[in-house]
């Protein structure tokens, strides 16, 4: 990691990363450090956020009264059915109302939106977020904050609910329990087998925490929505009270909430933040927590946790460029990146020499660099989980380009291609641009892989974006010669699938022998080792322990056999790895007890 880029003026370059002095003129609590370091530590801070926001280590377990097709909030949705309104009637005078869209074809699946601090929903890239989800099947809820819009309450401000008493608990409830409420009935009511959510602004800051407190949401993406507050070097970052209030960031920090936001079987957080925002959070300061958040999640349970630079524009917004090439496809966890030119700024993608941005609308991000230095150099990484791979590149095309750009893709082997730039993507095109395979069964047995341009002679090259896409789970096969179950573990190969004559056990001593295989039947002193035990079996009793006077069982024709069945010449992994043992059983266990104590009707989404 490096110190490209520290733009803000107060910036400056410490140990590889962009950091700046804390802006400390309120009392703040400092999450510098992760406090979670086990599953225990995760299950003791959720309850204590809980117990701190509502008074018991629980989630609420009421619902939305609903009102059916009513009129809809949000003009010119593409493929919506008919919208319900949600109400739910909380304590101390506070009312939320949120909307159900419903699509015309349902994939059973709901994600929640949240708008934060606008009264329209369309606001901020909320039109294009709802419309996003609506058009790929999603059932999309919006909801509002205490005091905006449909959302009321008997104060002027959240500084006014802040100074406010509740009783033993939380004003923070009247932010979170709509959420809830809001599972709950998408759980018992709707039966969706999946619950997203995705915020921004305040929006975003209570994805952050609904996630964190609820592991019923599967996948969140809050955007533009927090940055630890030690890292709240401008004022414009310091947010309404519920941003920083001391004495919740005393129970836990904001690192520690994406933590719990993350970890959890099949459950993951992309963190979206505009790096030219004009409201808040802008910038790179992400680089000083998100390797070490990653990294906590990733030792503690399965999740994952990560962070999308967004570059592609300088407003304050849910962009289509992102919802494109990164939330789309973390929410449906298809194993697809794409590394911009533009985006993320680190790390992802490096470029060097004399490279300039050329404005074009057939780019990913309407952008891309250009070189026409020879020599210079373009890389695109990725890291993510071993496996076979798909990888594609795209560029906007120009006759005046090189015919034949020299790429390298590195991943288990070095591979040397070239593109012709002057012509355009020759394969296939999505949602974000039109694409050209390198290759489609790239190997990498550590999840990392790299492609590498150099700016050839004569002709000018452009660095756009690559897409890599994960299409299974690597294993390692062995060779099976003689078909009994067992290969040689001296002849493997690393595949998604065997193919024939290739099996996931090894264990064989001599693969030119069917009879002879880890578990296979002795004959005694035959001088031959059948069950590969490394000895003979010895001569007496009852002929090794057969039933019948020491029958081949393989001779019985009525499943007698003791061979384990062949793995599928053409099927999936089987040695794919599992959960996390113990500690995730922990984890389950606990949070089965303290996130919801109450009936459920639905699928879980956790």
């Amino acid at each position: 990691m490096t110190c490209q880029d520290c733009t803000e003026v107060e910036d400056t370059c410490g140990e590889g990363t962009c950091q700046s002095v804390a802006w400390t003129s309120f009392a703040y609590h400092d999450d510098d450090e992760l406090d979670i370091h086990t599953i225990e530590d995760a299950v003791r801070a959720r309850s204590d956020a809980l117990r701190f926001i509502y008074g018991a280590p629980s989630l609420p377990t009421g619902t939305p009264v609903v009102e059916t097709h009513v009129d809809s909030p949000m003009s010119g949705l593409d493929g919506l059915d008919h919208v319900d309104r949600l109400t739910m009637e909380l304590s101390h005078g506070f009312t939320s109302v949120a909307y159900l869209f419903h699509p015309v074809k349902s994939n059973g699946k709901l994600m929640i939106f949240h708008q934060g601090h606008s009264v329209a929903y369309a606001a901020d890239g909320g039109q294009q977020a709802v419309d996003f989800f609506l058009g790929r099947g999603w059932q999309v809820v919006a909801m509002c904050m205490p005091l905006y819009g449909e959302c009321t309450g008997p104060y002027a401000s959240h500084g006014e609910m802040y100074s406010a008493t509740f009783e033993g608990a939380s004003y923070l409830q009247f932010f979170l329990q709509p959420v809830a409420e809001v599972v709950n009935y998408a759980q018992d009511d709707l039966g969706a087998r999946e619950i997203g959510m995705i915020g921004i602004s305040g929006g975003g800051w209570t994805t952050t925490l609904a996630a964190a407190l609820d592991p019923r949401i599967r996948v969140s993406v809050p955007v533009a929505g927090s940055l630890p507050i030690y890292l709240r070097s401008h004022a414009r970052d310091l947010g309404d009270a519920e941003q920083y209030g001391y004495e919740f960031y005393q129970v836990i920090g904001y690192p520690d909430l994406y933590v719990l936001g993350s970890i959890g079987a099949g459950r993951r957080q992309l963190q979206v933040l505009n790096r030219y925002d004009s409201c808040c959070f802008a910038g790179t300061l992400y680089q000083d927590y998100e390797d070490e958040v990653a990294a906590r999640v990733e030792g503690l349970a399965p999740g994952a946790f990560s962070v999308f630079l967004d570059q592609s524009h300088s407003s304050h917004q849910i962009s289509r460029f992102a919802l494109e090439a990164a939330i789309g496809h973390a929410v449906d966890g298809d194993g697809i990146t794409i590394v911009d030119d533009i985006a993320p700024a680190y790390g992802a993608f490096q470029a060097v020499g004399a490279w300039q941005e050329v404005a074009d609308s057939r780019s990913v991000a309407g952008r891309q660099q250009e070189s026409s230095v020879a020599g210079d150099r373009a890389a695109w990484t990725h890291t993510g989980e071993p496996g076979e791979y798909r990888v594609s590149i795209t560029w906007g095309t120009d006759p005046a380009l090189s015919t034949a750009v020299p790429l390298t893709l590195s991943a288990d082997r070095d591979t040397e291609l070239a593109v012709d730039q002057a012509a355009a993507p020759s394969g296939w095109s999505d949602a974000t641009a039109a694409w050209q395979d390198l290759a489609t069964n790239v190997v990498s047995s550590t999840g990392v892989l790299r492609v590498t341009m150099v700016v050839p002679e004569g002709a000018p090259a452009r660095a756009d974006a690559v897409r890599f896409e994960r299409l299974c789970t690597v294993c390692t096969w062995y060779a099976d010669a003689d078909g009994d179950g067992f290969g040689d573990a001296d002849v493997t190969r690393t595949a998604c699938a065997g193919g024939e004559g290739w099996v996931d056990a090894a264990g064989d001593c001599d693969d030119a022998r069917a009879d002879v295989y880890p578990g296979a039947v002795d004959a005694p002193e035959d001088g031959v080792d059948q069950d590969c035990d490394g000895s003979d079996a010895a001569g007496g009793g009852d002929g090794g322990g057969e039933g019948d006077g020491g029958e081949d069982p393989s001779d019985s024709g009525d499943g007698g056999d003791a061979r384990p069945p062949r793995a599928t010449e053409d099927g999936g992994c089987a040695c794919a790895s599992g959960s996390g043992g113990g500690g995730l059983g922990l984890w389950l266990g606990a949070m089965a007890l303290v996130a919801v104590g109450r009936r459920r009707h639905g699928s879980s989404a956790g």
